[in-house]
């Protein structure tokens, strides 16, 4: 099942593979390497992702890994929206930058 295919069904419910596995998939396809590791703080449990390709890199933290990969896509998309080069080390959160 290629990406597109497993799109649709995604909609349908029918997809073996869960929506954060496609993000890496298409991350991996540029050329990004990433990793992901959770970690217990005194508020539970929080995802963090790294993204990193020639010198630039994301790093992305939230309470579930879906919601952290959702984040680091976004952030990717709209500096590339925008038309703003990569910044050499970028660090975002969902729901904002700090």
């Amino acid at each position: 099942m290629n990406f597109n295919e497993c799109l649709v069904a995604l909609w349908c419910g029918h997809c073996e593979m869960k929506y954060w596995e496609l993000i890496t998939d298409k991350l991996s396809a540029a050329g990004w390497s990433w990793g992901y590791c959770s970690a217990v703080t005194r508020d539970g449990w929080r995802w963090i992702v790294d993204a990193h390709r020639e010198g630039h890199r994301y790093i992305v933290h939230s309470d579930e890994l879906l919601s952290t990969f959702l984040a680091l896509e976004s952030a990717m998309i709209r500096r590339v929206t925008a038309g703003q080069p990569f910044t050499t080390f970028s660090r975002s959160r969902s729901g904002g930058t700090w």
